[in-house]
């Protein structure tokens, strides 16, 4: 690759575009464009230059463009009673226990995340065997000694449920700082261990014997370091005598292949592990593991042997006494599950053959054998025990979305499901052995949305251009008629095999409590149905994202479930990449599109924080074949002067540690010089904000507002218009 710089003189273009609504002025300054000849094609870059987050000129640019989309979404009527109903909404979802782990040696003590009464923020709560509640933790407390917020992001208690581990994390930030309560005194036990990420890396995983755990220590958190996320190490953490010491790394290990965008780690499946494992993992659904015995372990002398690697294509596994049972998709895209002896994976049983028209999405092991999940389309979930090696189906309650099961480990004596739907908020259920069958468990003191009762959810598929059946779900009042006259708002990501199940979107019920048909596009390069459907929207084909998702709107206009003149759609991180290219490549399809901190200009991701990561699942840039498929894939470059492209709101956080603010930046800025509809293209970037995951309720809330303001007022809500002077 060569780089090219035009040097050219400080320009300051003003650009003015006036409608009926309103006018915009965009101030942009460019001292440099650069041109990029890769693989012998020359790609134009004008806004590299945001890049450079030091730049003041950019920083005020953010800031003006925040002011400007501001003074427009607060001058949209109905905002308040918008605000009331997000509130109501959100008290009643935060009001159900969160994150549920359960530990002791009878399995007796949980340990969830609850708001606190009347304050927007987490604390961990712990129920003992006496079934006495009480906050072990209360982040307020934490907070007192910092003028910054923290949040719990992550936790977990050791195996016998005396101590917790709890990450904190400021600013949305996600990187955190862990520390060791005492679950009896609740008092901090431990020094704060810096620059952790458990929340999305490999957890904390504790020792079976409870006396230490392993985390993964980050040397370079710096989102704008070269070297940020590299040589990522795993420490044990030893509670007697409150020290760390690194057992596993890339220059620990030199004997296994760990390049330095890895994320290695320790863990310990269970209380009664013989067996230590050692991972060497990336931003890919397949990782290498090793084992070694428990007992070298704690010897020092170890010798790590190779358990599975990726071309295995093992997605989950559990270890009981000498076996490995995993879920494996090689030859055999929809899964089936397997045991095989820990030391020859290879002497393998088939225990539950692939099906050809659901998913295996889950797998759990207890004293009383062996359940799992199958799910359709992503949207339908199915429970299954083997018995004597047959499949028994367990009669459900209700039809179930989503399904995860949870216990404590392969020898444990109970077992739990979490589901959830389109139009319920999380439930959990104890299994009861006896009688092979649910029992709900109360893990909220609010009672159901009463709208929500006649909401109507239909699961259909969709032929796309290549003749593929498309999953789409599509949610809609039951009183709405279908004459071609309603709003839509669609979601589609298709990255990562990562199943876009069903869940109750704040989105979703306030754009369907205010009249409106919401849809979930399940396109391809997501999980929904299975390894091949990954394959589908995966490098080279990732332009199946966007087109399953061009297919799916254009079938529910044409079915006249909604208006044409009233479609919108929204998409976040990953998902940018698809939201993107469907409004570029199609854009008098869509009337209005929101794009949450996403991927935007694939041609530079690899320069982005976690660059190198990002590679495996979408391409590397210094691969000729790659490099086009990266091209193909880049909203950024994709957008053409003079055209007239939809209303746009973007978001971006300046600490996110995900998805780089220039991915946002750079498109909100070119596509205003670039469009010519007069529709408004409003930035928002948060100074103190990251991806959102670690967000404050209260911040929460506000983008929430904004978002379905924006969506509202453009899709013709009459509520939701400018006032009037």
């Amino acid at each position: 690759m060569s780089i090219k710089l035009l040097k050219l003189f400080l320009l300051i273009i003003c650009i003015s575009c006036k409608s009926e609504e309103h006018s915009q002025s965009l101030l942009i300054k460019v001292d440099q464009s650069v041109s990029d000849t890769i693989h012998g094609t020359v790609i134009n870059d004008p806004f590299r230059y945001f890049e450079n987050s030091e730049d003041s000129t950019v920083l005020n640019w953010y800031k003006e463009e925040k002011k400007y989309s501001d003074s427009l979404l607060d001058n949209i009527s109905s905002r308040d009673e918008l605000m009331r109903s997000i509130k109501d909404f959100n008290h009643r979802v935060s009001s159900v226990h969160s994150d549920i782990k359960i530990a002791g040696k009878d399995e007796n003590i949980s340990f969830f995340l609850k708001n606190l009464p009347s304050k927007n923020i987490k604390a961990l709560y712990k129920i003992d065997a006496k079934n006495h509640e009480k906050i072990i933790f209360n982040p307020l407390i934490y907070n007192s000694k910092s003028k910054d917020v923290y949040v719990i992001n992550y936790y977990k208690p050791s195996w016998d449920g005396n101590n917790v581990v709890v990450s904190l994390t400021k600013n949305d930030e996600e990187i955190s700082e862990l520390i060791v309560i005492d679950a009896k005194t609740n008092e901090v036990i431990s020094s704060v261990l810096k620059n952790c990420w458990p929340s999305a890396l490999g957890g904390i995983s504790w020792l079976p014997d409870s006396s230490g755990f392993t985390y993964q220590h980050i040397p370079n958190s710096d989102i704008n370091s070269i070297n940020y996320l590299l040589d990522i190490e795993t420490l044990l953490y030893d509670i007697k005598t409150d020290t760390t010491k690194i057992i596993f790394s890339r220059k620990n290990n030199p004997e296994i292949k760990i390049e330095e965008e890895d994320f290695p780690n320790i863990s310990f499946e269970s209380i009664n592990s013989k067996y230590v494992l050692a991972s060497v993992s990336g931003a890919s659904n397949y990782v290498d593991y090793y084992y070694t015995s428990l007992k070298d372990f704690k010897l020092n002398q170890i010798e790590w042997k190779i358990l599975f690697k990726k071309d295995d294509l093992i997605r989950d596994f559990l270890i009981y006494e000498d076996e490995i049972i995993y879920l494996s998709s090689k030859n055999s895209s929809n899964f089936k599950i397997l045991k095989s002896p820990i030391k020859n994976l290879h002497q393998s049983k088939v225990l539950v053959e692939e099906d050809n028209y659901v998913v295996i999405s889950d797998i759990a092991l207890t004293q009383q054998g062996l359940f799992y999940v199958k799910t359709k389309n992503g949207v339908e979930a199915t429970l299954y025990r083997l018995i004597n090696e047959k499949e028994v189906a367990i009669e459900l309650p209700k039809k179930f979305g989503h399904i995860d099961l949870m216990n404590t480990g392969s020898n444990a004596k109970r077992l739990w499901l979490e589901t959830e739907g389109w139009t319920t908020i999380k439930k959990r259920y104890n299994f009861n052995f006896e009688n092979n069958a649910l029992e709900e468990e109360k893990i909220s003191d609010v009672g159901n949305i009463n709208f929500l009762n006649d909401v109507i959810i239909e699961e259909i598929e969709v032929s796309s251009i290549d003749g593929k059946l498309i999953p789409l779900s599509i949610i809609y009042n039951k009183d709405l008629k279908r004459n071609g006259t309603s709003s839509l708002l669609i979601n589609a990501y298709g990255a990562f095999k990562w199943s876009n199940s069903p869940y109750l979107y704040p989105y979703l019920y306030h754009w369907v409590k205010n009249g409106g048909v919401y849809a979930t596009a399940h396109v391809r390069g997501g999980g929904e149905k299975g390894d091949d459907w990954h394959k589908g929207g995966f490098k080279e084909s990732k332009p199946n994202s966007w087109k399953d998702l061009i297919t799916c709107t254009d079938y529910l206009i044409r079915q006249k479930y909604v208006s044409s003149d009233k479609t919108s759609v929204w998409g976040a991180s990953g998902g940018g990449i698809t939201i993107g290219r469907a409004i570029t490549e199609k854009p008098p399809l869509f009337m209005a599109a929101v794009i949450r901190v996403g991927l935007l200009n694939m041609m530079r991701s690899e320069f982005a924080p976690n660059g190198q990561n990002l590679s495996k699942e979408f391409g590397a840039i210094k691969d000729s074949l790659e490099s086009k498929f990266l091209y193909e894939m880049d909203a950024y470059h994709h957008l053409k002067k003079r055209t007239s492209y939809p209303a746009v709101l973007l978001t971006a956080g300046l600490n996110d540690s995900r998805v780089a603010v220039w991915q946002t930046t750079k498109f909100a800025a070119k596509m205003k010089v670039s469009t010519m509809s007069k529709k408004p293209v409003l930035l928002n970037v948060d100074f103190e904000g990251g991806h959102g995951f670690d967000s404050v309720e209260d911040k929460k809330n506000k983008e929430l507002l904004d978002i379905m303001t924006f969506l509202f007022w453009q899709t013709g809500h009459p509520d939701y218009q400018p006032k009037k002077d």
